[in-house]
């Protein structure tokens, strides 16, 4: 199992439609807006380092109204 932290930036005022979004993936354990930077924090999970980017190069990076994001793995 690997997992990551993925902070994400969205064009300013699609926060809220990004995270519901987000959240409803299944491999998102955890997703919450936060105020600095980075408007999300989300931790994904996958079986594997393929599937972990696959989940984020083309569940997260590529939705609409998505500026940035920067991943942050671990375990």
């Amino acid at each position: 199992m690997v997992r990551a932290f993925v902070l994400v930036n969205s064009e300013t005022g699609f926060e809220k439609e990004n995270l519901e979004t987000i959240k409803s993936q299944s491999n998102v354990k955890e997703a919450f807006r936060v105020y600095d930077a980075y408007d999300l924090i989300v931790l994904v999970e996958e079986q594997d380092e393929t599937q972990l980017k696959e989940a984020i190069f083309h569940r997260i990076r590529k939705l609409k109204r998505i500026k940035a994001t920067l991943t942050l793995p671990f375990g």
